[in-house]
């Protein structure tokens, strides 16, 4: 039987998430929800002391996905740092082009949600890389 090829598929997962968050950081906003997602909103409040700001949890969620993908499936390909900067300079890049679009706008609290995001992503692929069997 084959074995699982966990880096390849992390490679994988990190072209799905940067596409996923291409998308959603530049696609029309439309008529924003009420209420969101119940775990969002639990969470913004939690962390944030604020149930309105699940963007920031979303954020966050985006880029913890995005560098503990990339870490794991490129951390022997490329050296961790350019990782860690490639994935802030994405973040960058995206809420730049978000200024360019009619109903969005660039944010610096975001930005900053998306740096806590690839921080813990960071600190989950390394730990990944040290318990999980085939990642290494």
């Amino acid at each position: 039987m084959k074995t699982l090829d966990l880096p390849r598929l992390a490679r994988f997962a990190t072209l799905v998430c940067a596409l996923a968050i291409a998308w959603l950081s530049l696609k029309p906003q439309g008529e924003p929800p009420e209420a969101g997602f119940p775990v969002f909103v639990f969470l913004a409040e939690l962390i944030l002391g604020d149930a309105q700001q699940t963007d920031k949890i979303k954020h966050a969620l985006a880029y913890f996905a995005l560098m503990g993908a990339a870490f794991v499936g490129f951390r022997k390909r490329i050296p961790s740092l350019r990782i860690i900067g490639g994935t802030l300079a994405y973040g960058l890049l995206f809420e730049g082009l978000q200024s360019l679009t009619p109903d969005r706008t660039a944010s610096l609290a975001d930005m900053a949600a998306n740096s806590v995001g690839v921080a813990i992503g960071l600190s989950a692929g390394y730990v990944a890389t040290k318990v999980v069997p085939g990642v290494r």
